[in-house]
């Protein structure tokens, strides 16, 4: 399709940017996902709050944590950990919805060592950055009223375990502070505390491109110097294929939230975070965290610049390109290209000719990516992939078609067309009986409704 004719501009919310958003259109963002998402009036702990409690209160509570407390030795005896009847509840609570809020590394690894009974930070278990953060969602997903009521207590332990993580001497510290500041963004996205969702969305992924993550190449060879001393036998090593597997992995799942939140919020996360664009080296990801095996797949000279060949139009042929979470990752590319398009054109500061050529490349590549995604019903009748993987892929595909669109819709009869069939598709998901009963989902769903106003 062509772009369409010279028109004037119609925002979702605004005629134009506003100042500082990077020539992105701003979209309100909903405070609460409608599936699954606590009530406004739930009281939440600002981190920088007091925590308020005794430690007979929080003896008699079960949970030992003390915000003020000196940081955890790497091994050796620590019991600043809920009770030991109480971390079974936790961990299996977050497992259970650990995808919705961007859980990348190996689940039965995690399973398999987050339970064990040694204290934390041994490094036999999983960081204590992680951990508590685990700790912080199941609580807030769980159906204990107990747990629930001291979800804010869970909150600061996990702030103060993750600002710790840099002096850590665990042996995972990098890649699973990483994963916790994954987690911490989605978590704040959920409750609708956008501004601390920011600074732990942009802090995983300024470690994951300070990192080299986005390389195929050994990670070590990448490695910003002031992370050297850090990762020892972390990143730093040589990896195995199940590492490599996680590095991957890690790379998308940060670089997934810089690009849906920069688009729903209307500014860049990471200012400077388009440039990865022409330097991701990296294969897509190919496996969901439950479903990896024994053997990774093998790393593939189609990988070189894979962000750019599928923008291009070139990337159909690359490795593990349409696998479930391949097609989440380019959903999101498209999102947050199709909202920087989007905003271009309203700003009339472009190249007309090469922001037509943009708009074309990016309207056929929309198109395409929903003819590989799972119907709902196709989802129901199997368990790959997932349902919540299908609802995110076709929610944030429907919603790139609306923002690149967005600024014609008024007075151009095709683009309004195809944006009132995008918003129709994602009203008719959302309203799926299978779909209501959801529990929790990935935060971005909440926005949905900001791209529904053509």
């Amino acid at each position: 399709m062509g772009a369409p004719p010279e028109v004037p501009s119609i925002s979702l919310t605004s005629s134009a940017p506003p100042a500082g958003t990077g020539g992105y259109p701003t979209a309100q963002a909903s405070s609460r996902a409608r599936y699954g998402a606590r009530h406004a009036e739930h009281d939440y702990l600002h981190p920088e709050d007091p925590v308020g409690h005794s430690s007979s209160s929080s003896s008699s509570s079960g949970y030992h944590s003390s915000v003020n407390a000196a940081t955890v030795p790497e091994s050796g005896g620590s019991n600043e950990e809920p009770a030991h009847h109480e971390i079974s509840t936790l961990l299996d609570s977050f497992l259970g919805h650990a995808r919705e809020f961007g859980f990348f590394l190996n689940i039965q690894r995690f399973h398999a060592t987050a339970y064990l009974q040694l204290p934390l930070g041994h490094h036999a278990r999983p960081a204590a950055a992680l951990l508590s953060t685990a700790y912080l969602i199941g609580a807030a997903t769980s159906r204990s009223n107990s747990l629930r009521a001291r979800e804010r207590v869970f909150l600061m332990d996990a702030l103060r375990r993750v600002e710790e993580a840099p002096t850590s001497r665990h042996p995972q510290s990098v890649l699973h502070g990483l994963q916790a500041q994954v987690l911490l963004a989605n978590y704040f996205f959920q409750n609708g505390r956008f501004l601390e969702g920011r600074r732990h969305a942009a802090a995983a992924f300024g470690m994951a491109m300070s990192l080299g993550l986005h390389r195929s190449q050994p990670v070590s060879s990448f490695v910003n110097p002031e992370f050297s001393s850090l990762i020892g036998n972390d990143l730093g090593a040589s990896i195995d294929s199940e590492s490599e597997r996680e590095h991957v992995n890690a790379f998308w799942a940060s670089y997934c939230i810089n690009n849906y939140w920069t688009a729903a919020l209307g500014s860049p996360i990471t200012p400077g975070a388009h440039t990865v664009i022409d330097q991701a080296d990296i294969r897509w990801p190919t496996e969901l965290p439950h479903e990896q095996t024994a053997v990774a797949p093998a790393p593939s000279s189609s990988s070189a610049f894979t962000i750019r060949r599928f923008l291009d139009g070139f990337g159909s042929n690359q490795q593990g390109a349409t696998s479930p979470v391949a097609l989440v990752a380019k959903a999101s590319i498209l999102f947050e290209r199709s909202a920087w398009t989007a905003g271009q054109y309203r700003s009339g500061q472009h190249n007309r000719q090469a922001l037509d050529h943009a708009f074309s490349l990016l309207d056929g590549l929309i198109e395409n990516l929903k003819t590989h995604i799972v119907s709902v019903d196709q989802a129901l009748q199997s368990s790959t992939p997932p349902l919540p993987i299908v609802v995110l892929t076709h929610t944030l595909a429907h919603a790139a078609m609306i923002q690149l669109h967005s600024p014609f819709t008024a007075a151009n009869a095709p683009s309004h067309g195809k944006s009132l069939t995008a918003a129709e598709f994602i009203v008719y998901i959302a309203n799926h009986d299978a779909v209501r009963a959801l529990g929790y989902v990935d935060p971005i769903i909440a926005v949905r409704d900001c791209f529904l106003s053509l």
